[in-house]
This record gives structure tokens, sequence and C-alpha cells, in this order.
């Protein structure tokens, strides 16, 4: 999108994320602004800023109540008629599931990882103020071609 002529901003707690973004925006000369911050505590500047919320692999990491304070987070960014894009582990996806035991039964993925259903998508998004919620999925057939399958799901304002 910042190709495109989109004002982007990136958040995220990790120095070394940070540099790695800086670079690879550089590398396609696309600007940016780089936050070092945590998506738990949102600075009141971010707040009913943007037109898009985007994180890929965020959301699954927690466990409740910060697991809510990420679709919250997402919510509070919105200006009015916002778009948030919020990419998940699919709970159901057999592919996904089967990898990632076995990648936790040989001690090779260390995070804490909780997929998420449809049920609970919708929950979140609902109590963090959304009103409308579409879900979609990756179909069983493709979750072989990623692996690792996520669940993209859009959340409207």
């Amino acid at each position: 999108m910042g190709l495109k002529g989109a004002n982007v901003t990136l958040l995220d707690y990790s120095d070394v994320a940070l540099e790695k973004a800086q670079t690879l925006f550089s590398q396609f000369n696309c600007r940016a602004r780089f936050i070092r911050g945590d998506a738990l505590t949102i600075p009141n500047y971010l707040i009913n800023n943007f037109d898009i919320s985007m994180s890929f692999g965020l959301a699954e990491h927690f466990k409740y109540p910060q697991r809510q304070q990420i679709f919250n987070f997402h919510f509070i960014l919105l200006k009015e008629k916002g778009i948030s894009f919020i990419s998940v582990p699919n709970a159901f996806c057999f592919p996904y599931r089967i990898a990632h035991l076995f990648l936790k039964l040989f001690n090779k993925f260390p995070l804490l990882e909780i997929p998420f259903t449809h049920a609970e998508l919708k929950k979140n998004a609902y109590l963090a103020g959304y009103k409308s919620c579409e879900i979609v999925s990756s179909c069983f057939i493709n979750a072989f071609d990623e692996f690792l399958i996520k669940k993209y799901i859009v959340f409207l304002c």
C-alpha cells in the first residue's frame, strides 16, 4: 500500500523487527513511520487516526484478557468506517494443527500460539466494537500450499 501512495505506520515492540522493516522499506524506496511500542498500551496520538489497521500473526500469541485487547487495539486505531485485517491461525485447519503439534513435540516452536475458531473471532470483534465482521478462511485443500496456513479475517467498522 505504501508503494501505491498510502501513508504507512508500523508499530512493533522489537527494535530488530523495526530495523528489518526499515531496511525493507528503504530497498523499495517506500516511506513509513516506524514506532517502537506495545499493542497493549496504545499512545493516544494513534487513536482514531487510521483508515486501515492490520496484523498478521499477533493475536494468537496472547491469552485472555490480552487476546481481547489486541482486537480492541485494532478498533480504537480506526477512523469512522475504517477496516481491520487480522490474520490468525484457524483452529480447525488440520494441516496447521498437525504441523504445530509436530513443531511443539520437537521444541521447534517455543511461542505460545492459540488458534481461533469462527465463534471466537466474531465474539472478539463485536466485544471490541466492530459493527460487522466478515471471516475469510482458507480451504482445507489450499492449506497444504503454505503448510502453516493462516485464516484471514476482515472486520468492518
